[in-house]
């Protein structure tokens, strides 16, 4: 053999030692993203379980501010502190379905909170106050709008009200065990 065979042969192995770390390193980023997805999620279930034991520990408080009846200064604290929690999940879960399957795919987080609210009119009492709030604040503080991660900070409120107008429009009965979130 000649030295132009060997410094080909050469070329070709550098050639596919490159080639096989980069399919290792693909590979191994893809594990590592399934690997950072699931703890994602289950950082989510987590959160979603807390907030069913909060719920568990102030069931009678859960269960009259959810019907919309009049709680005493305490207990209504406590309730906003409930429904805080649950649309602060709710909200982490449809950003986080958001970037992983895009926001179609996250529709379904907006419908089931939607559901939620329509059905728990105490709760959507609490949850529109809080964010509108949140909304005037924000705008308090930002007075030109420009906030620096690009979104509207009604874009969720706009988001859930959108569906609960699609389903007070369908005039649904009030389901008082509707317990999902």
């Amino acid at each position: 053999m000649n030295t132009t065979n060997w410094k080909d042969i050469g070329e070709l192995i550098g050639i596919a030692a490159i080639v096989a770390s980069l399919i290792f390193v693909g590979l191994q980023m893809r594990q590592s993203q399934r690997i950072a997805i699931g703890e994602g999620y289950l950082t989510l279930l987590s959160s979603h379980v807390e907030i069913r034991s909060d719920i568990t520990d102030h069931v009678s408080v859960w269960t009259r501010g959810a019907a919309g009846d009049e709680l005493s200064e305490e207990d209504a604290a406590v309730f906003k502190i409930l429904v805080g929690q649950i649309n602060d999940a709710r909200v982490m879960t449809y950003l986080q379905v958001s970037e992983l399957r895009g926001s179609d795919n996250a529709k379904f987080v907006v419908d089931g909170f939607a559901a939620f609210l329509y059905h728990n009119p105490g709760a959507r009492r609490v949850w529109v106050a809080r964010e509108e709030s949140f909304i005037r604040n924000r705008e308090l503080l930002v007075p030109d709008g420009q906030y620096s991660d690009g979104v509207s900070p009604s874009f969720w409120m706009d988001l859930v009200t959108t569906e609960i107008a699609v389903l007070e429009q369908a005039n649904l009965p009030i389901d008082k065990d509707y317990a999902g979130f």
